[in-house]
């Protein structure tokens, strides 16, 4: 059986086709309405399918503007941009500074032992002085509080002077008795356990060795000495000195004088490089 296309079928399927056209672009869902009038002009075959082929075509042209006029994406930006300006509002701002200050400085007490002063007796030698310094530094500051402090530079404007305090070391000693006169090669005894003789001859020789300052202690290349006698330990310890002090500077005169007579009644005068001075 043929089919014949007449010229006013073809004009009816192009009305159809433009009025689906026309409701696309006005954003209206009609596919329905777009398949009911292309039904209506015809019941053939060949104007079923050409009035088909535009409603497929025309269906997704209708969905595509509705997807991109959606205003969704649009609200998200907003929400995003507000909170970063909320938590750097609530944040303390931080700064630095320099600042400088004065600090005293104060002194220390030093204490020294004199074996010429008498034991148990003290005196200050030197007042103490305090001084001062100059201080430069570095603040960290949240919010205008300091938390952090750091001394980045210090200028000392007057040292301390220590206070210095002499403390006394030497034994009471008692008034010498006279000395008795007795022979060169013996000892005569003056007070419990002293032996005086050849005191004369003594003080000579400690002026040589030491300016007869009883209670020096000095060292040299060849060893350290003690007492107005310059005596070594050794000599100090054969001439039986112990029982009065651990070293002659430690004991009197007179106490170191009768170390001198029992070292003198074993050695002579070999022990004293200031011997000619007798």
């Amino acid at each position: 059986m043929t089919f014949r296309i007449t010229p006013a079928r073809m004009t009816m399927a192009a009305s159809s086709l433009i009025a689906v056209s026309a409701l696309a672009a006005c954003g209206t869902s009609g596919s329905d309405s777009a398949a009911n009038l292309q039904l209506k002009p015809s019941t053939s075959t060949t104007s079923s399918s050409s009035a088909a082929a535009p409603t497929s075509s025309a269906a997704p042209s209708s969905a595509t503007p509705s997807t991109t006029t959606s205003s969704k994406p649009a609200a998200k930006p907003t929400t995003k941009a507000t909170k970063p300006a909320s938590r750097g509002e609530a944040r303390p701002a931080t700064t630095t500074r320099t600042v400088t200050d004065t600090k005293t400085l104060y002194f220390s007490t030093v204490k020294e032992y004199d074996s010429t002063l008498a034991k148990g007796t003290s005196k200050v030698t030197t007042a103490g002085q305090s001084g001062s310094a100059k201080l430069t530094i570095k603040q960290t500051l949240v919010g205008g509080k300091v938390v952090k402090s750091v001394t980045v530079d210090r200028d000392v404007i007057k040292a301390p002077v220590n206070k210095v305090i002499t403390i006394g070391t030497k034994k009471a000693v008692a008034a010498p008795a006279p000395a008795t006169t007795g022979s060169t090669s013996g000892g005569s005894s003056s007070g419990a356990g002293l032996n005086l003789a050849r005191a004369a001859m003594w003080d000579r020789i400690a002026w040589c060795e030491s300016g007869q300052r009883w209670g020096l202690v000095a060292s040299n290349s060849t060893g350290t000495y003690y007492g107005g006698l310059m005596m070594t330990r050794d000599a100090w310890r054969i001439g039986g000195g112990l029982k009065f002090a651990s070293v002659a500077s430690g004991a009197s005169r007179a106490e170191q004088i009768t170390v001198a007579n029992n070292l003198y009644a074993q050695l002579g005068l070999k022990p004293w490089s200031c011997r000619g001075a007798a």
